[in-house]
């Protein structure tokens, strides 16, 4: 074992996995040199710095295993005898609960950890507990700010990290002593002796508006973080390993075919998932606006690479090895893609079918549609979700999920109520990957009810074909009836013919008898033969020949109705057969319509992407395009702010396109006059939910639109039992009179639903005034005309 062995801790893998790098894990943190001097250099330098990137790029890794680290080191690399160190570091990163509340214990934990590492050799650690005590209920962020200093003798460096989480919260973002009122107020302080650094994703970077008008110019000192380059990639994998060995005096090695080939398939435009039953994603999405140059054309998603580089070293042939091989890749683990696609199902796979089940109704809340993390506790995710009576179940599941080392939440303690903590998503990267799982987990539902279904189909069948056989039964039976009868009936009558025959022989016997005897008794004899014996018997036949003219009668009867029935069942067949081919056509109609629609809207979406791609040439093309579309009033209404906003954003720096961009400009907003009526902050905007596909939710969406609303598409939601009733949603009190006239409209189309008030939103800027949600159950929606 080196010297170095017994200096560090040995660890048991050089690779992190799908969890961000921590301060312990700096020995391991590698391709991000000059990006942790450029990000130090500015935050002790600037008041305020701006650090941003895409999701997953690795912000909080840099800072926790390169920024900070390489900070502690140089604010104490020149402190002289009892002297303070240059700066004092602070990071928060915790948004659930009071910003300020958060601030003012990092700040005491900083400071007595300074204490007790004799950095402040002035200060006792009962002057730090003092000073806490004393600003316990302060919520003046400057003079809060102004009250440590003054203790310390020093600078504090304040690392805001995970700055987007602040606006899930609205109810910390205004209103005396909020964070959102007192940031800004510390921040223009220039008395104050400290720097602050922002910290967030670039898909946030709009929410700082909220800030425009209360600090002095917020956007002067921006740094971006590109996703890792090939290099930095190579680097990234090859040198934990060696850092590894050095350490643990240890020989493992790696496959160069392996690094070409991780290098190749780790790329963000590689690794994608399959989220909502679109098209397969990839966050690649969230870099639109970057320019493609060869510098920056290679990124790579390093939680991925950190996840693949885990399983790989984790695999027994490494280990027993000490080589990390191409062959365990493609052939044991089924590459990169695969392995990062089934890591959330390894994880879930620790549960039962019921507990995966429910864990489909809640987990994607715990992500916003592109996939950002949301912080919740147990209770309100619970309620938002409807699974209230299943609280308990549901906080068992999320408690298993942020424990161990495949955790993929993370709990954060609840000051208010510490029994019930906020859990959120420990990494960015799993936010597609959650969605991924949850579309598989309801795929896996609906085939199991669609085999459901087509099993009770089939018994359905069966049970018909068993009703007809026996109904085929009967009907042999009843045709043996009345051919047993028609047999009885000839025997009968042959019978009552033999009698006939014998009486008439029995007759001419008494004649031959009689013959002695004189004439006149052979003519009475005569006489009495026809009056009564011929005469009874020729009655008789005539009876049983009447008998069996209506028995035929009867049977014809019977025929002629059987005809009939099976016309009016032919007649019957045709027709339905006539009405199934009329609904496929009304179907297959409908589909052409939405698929009409959806190539409208992908146009739409595809000029924005182009308009905002910074290439003059591609930004030309989609200026005519949009002109085109906005003369012949081809823009659907709620699209027509959002292209003037990125028409009024887009740069480019030939002449004729900017002269360009002003004429399409004003085509834009004359296409559609502004009218009360047609102010997307006045109109109502209905976002519709179903749970299986209906066409009627279209026709719904078009009767909407026609009388005046907003109502920008239909979303298969999958099935939500708890769904009772159709209901109307709404997030604001004012707008109670509206859901009472939706409720109403919607009425007169045959759909009773309920009004449901959807609190907590208020004030939230994730919620538009007028916004509402209609959700109707797995039932189909009744015609719409």
């Amino acid at each position: 074992m080196t010297a170095n062995a017994q200096d560090k801790n040995p660890v048991t893998t050089p690779y992190v996995g799908l969890m961000p790098f921590t301060e312990k894990d700096s020995d391991y943190f590698f391709g991000r040199t000059a990006d942790q001097e450029v990000v130090a250099t500015n935050l002790r330098a600037a008041r305020m710095t701006i650090f941003y990137g895409a999701s997953g790029v690795g912000k909080s890794s840099l800072l926790n295993a390169g920024v900070l680290p390489y900070l502690r080191r140089i604010s104490t690399a020149s402190i002289l005898p009892d002297e303070p160190p240059e700066f004092i570091l602070v990071v928060l990163r915790e948004w659930a609960n009071n910003p300020i509340d958060s601030l003012r214990l990092r700040i005491k934990e900083a400071v007595e950890t300074a204490v007790k590492e004799g950095k402040i050799p002035h200060l006792k650690p009962e002057d730090v507990e003092k000073t806490a005590r004393a600003n316990e209920q302060n919520c003046n962020m400057s003079n809060l700010l102004k009250n440590w200093t003054d203790l310390i003798k020093t600078s504090l460096v304040i690392v805001l990290d995970q700055f987007e989480d602040f606006f899930l919260h609205p109810e910390f973002m205004t209103g005396e002593g909020s964070f959102g009122e007192e940031f800004p107020k510390a921040v223009n302080n220039k008395e104050l002796h400290v720097n602050y650094m922002i910290s967030l994703r670039d898909d946030a970077l709009s929410k700082l508006d909220f800030f425009k008008g209360k600090i002095q110019d917020p956007m002067k000192n921006t740094l971006r973080l590109q996703h890792l380059n090939r290099a930095a990639t190579d680097e990234a994998i090859c040198k934990p390993l060696e850092k590894y060995n050095e350490i643990n005096g240890d020989s493992f090695t790696i496959e160069k075919g392996l690094v070409e080939k991780l290098l190749d398939d780790l790329q963000v435009d590689k690794v994608k998932f399959d989220t909502q039953g679109q098209a397969a994603v990839n966050l690649v999405d969230t870099m639109r606006g970057e320019t493609q140059t060869a510098g920056n054309g290679y990124r790579v998603e390093t939680p991925y690479l950190q996840l693949v580089m885990e399983r790989l070293w984790k695999d027994e042939n490494t280990q027993a090895e000490k080589h990390l091989k191409l062959e365990t890749l493609e052939q044991k683990l089924g590459g990169v893609q695969k392995i990062v696609e089934t890591h959330l199902d390894e994880v879930m796979n620790q549960f039962n079918d019921q507990d995966k089940e429910l864990a489909s109704e809640f987990i994607h809340f715990t992500v916003t549609r592109s996939g950002a993390k949301i912080p919740w506790d147990v209770n309100d995710l619970a309620d938002f979700a409807e699974l209230i009576d299943r609280k308990q179940d549901v906080d068992r599941i999320l408690r298993q999920l942020s424990t161990g080392e495949t955790r993929i939440f993370k709990a954060v303690p609840n000051r208010q109520n510490p029994q019930s903590p906020f859990y959120e998503v420990s990494h960015d990267a799993l936010g597609p990957a959650i969605l991924s799982w949850r579309k598989r987990i309801n795929d896996i539902k609906l085939n199991k009810l669609a085999l459901e279904e087509a099993e009770e189909k089939r018994r359905q069948e069966l049970a018909e074909r068993e009703a007809e056989l026996e109904k085929e039964r009967q009907h042999k039976e009843e045709q043996a009836r009345k051919l047993k009868e028609e047999q009885e009936r000839r025997e009968n009558q042959e019978r009552l013919l033999e009698a006939e025959r014998k009486s008439r022989k029995l007759g001419r016997i008494l004649v031959a008898l009689a013959s002695a005897l004189t004439i006149i008794l052979v003519t009475l004899g005569v006489y009495y033969y026809d009056k009564y014996l011929d005469g009874y018997f020729g009655r008789k036949g005539i009876e049983i020949a009447k008998k069996e003219t209506e028995v035929k009668e009867k049977e014809q009867v019977a025929d002629k109705k059987k005809v009939e029935a099976e016309e009016k069942k032919v007649e019957a067949e045709k027709k339905a057969e006539k009405v199934e081919k009329l609904s496929h056509a009304e179907k297959d109609a409908l589909v052409q319509d939405y698929e009409d629609k959806l190539s409208r809207y992908k146009s739409l979406i595809g000029i924005l992407a182009s308009l905002q791609s910074g290439r003059a040439e591609s930004v030309n093309i989609a200026l005519s395009q949009l002109e085109k579309k906005a003369k012949d009033n081809d823009l659907p209404i709620e699209y027509k702010p959002l292209f003037t906003e990125v028409l009024n954003n887009t740069k480019a720096a030939a002449p004729e396109i900017e002269r360009k961009l002003a004429d399409t400009r004003a085509t834009v907003e004359k296409s559609q006059p502004k009218t009360e009526k047609q102010t997307a902050d006045n109109l109502p905007i209905i976002f519709i939910h179903v749970q299986q596909e209906d066409p009627n939710a279209d026709k719904l969406r078009a009767v909407f639109r026609k009388k005046g609303y907003v109502a920008p598409g239909v979303e298969n939601v999958g099935l939500k039992p708890s769904v009772k009733q159709p209901q109307v949603r709404y997030f604001r009190d004012s707008d109670a009179g509206i859901a009472d006239q939706l409720c109403s409209f919607l009425a007169g189309y045959g759909i009773k639903a309920e009004k449901l008030y959807i609190k907590g939103y208020e004030n939230s800027p994730l919620v538009r005034p007028h916004q509402f949600e209609l959700w109707f159950t797995a039932d189909l929606i009744p015609e719409v005309k």
